[in-house]
């Protein structure tokens, strides 16, 4: 399995000797809110690549020896390496959500507290202070076209960040009915996605049912087959593939390089 780019590349240089020569100190709590947020993107984008790369394992025997049978292994293969996509396609679709948080907390300057209280997003704060105030702000993000959403007003408030800011809500819009998303909706709200492999290899329905009008023949479901959402998981899989490295990466590593250039956090950070 072949990526285009390192997931490396999206971390800050790592000769921090030489970048700390005449480095600033951090000064306001917005660079340690991007940066954290960028961590943890950054950790799931690993955990994306791990799971889509374990559906490629030769080593699909040690999850069912006890079995002793060569056929149950070979049909239990597919059924993991369609829970394996599955878990990279939740992470997949977990760094395309947690770039509007990470965009959100860099830009916000200031955010609505207890009683409309208005509190200093940016300025420096105690650590107690600083985790409550991002819990906050990660609680005002929705989808970047949702009515809710803040980024509008946020883009009049804060008009440094307003490229970062129509890069997340055009990659949203060209992403929202991609069928990448489609699937990941699916399972997280309405069922399982079946490998229509998987589907094939249970054989012949027991029965079938069926009436002939004027028009056509009219089958009726007897199998519960006949509603499920099947797809080709190897199609899936190299699907996945390609949004990674033709537009997800592209995407994120632009991103963060637009921001880091209008916050310019402390190196120290």
């Amino acid at each position: 399995m072949v990526f285009n780019n390192e997931i490396q590349e999206l971390q800050p240089g790592n000769n921090k000797k030489i970048q700390l020569i005449g480095a600033k100190l951090p000064t306001r709590s917005a660079d340690i809110y991007f940066r954290a947020k960028r961590e943890e993107l950054i950790a799931q984008y690993y955990g994306a690549r791990i799971f889509l790369r374990e559906t490629e394992t030769p080593d699909w025997p040690h999850w069912f020896e006890h079995t002793g049978d060569g056929d149950v292994a070979a049909f239990a293969s597919a059924m993991y390496k369609e829970y394996f996509y599955e878990i990279a396609l939740i992470y997949y679709n977990i760094i395309v959500d947690l770039s509007w948080t990470m965009c959100y907390s860099a830009a916000e300057s200031e955010i609505e507290g207890k009683h409309g209280k208005k509190f200093d997003f940016g300025g420096l704060a105690t650590i107690e202070e600083a985790y409550q105030l991002l819990r906050t702000a990660e609680s005002n993000v929705t989808n970047p076209t949702a009515k809710s959403n803040p980024f509008g007003d946020l883009k009049a408030r804060s008009p440094q960040f307003g490229k970062a800011i129509d890069m997340v809500v055009d990659f949203w819009k060209s992403f929202k009915e991609d069928p990448i998303r489609i699937k990941y909706n699916f399972i997280k709200h309405r069922g399982k996605l079946k490998d229509i492999r998987e589907q094939e290899a249970r054989g012949s329905r027991i029965f079938e049912m069926s009436f002939v009008t004027k028009e056509r023949t009219i089958q009726l479901p007897t199998d519960v087959r006949d509603v499920q959402y099947t797809h080709n998981v190897e199609e899936s899989i190299a699907e996945l593939i390609k949004f990674d490295n033709e537009r997800l990466f592209p995407y994120i590593s632009a991103l963060i390089y637009e921001i880091e250039a209008v916050l310019n956090p402390s190196e120290f950070i």
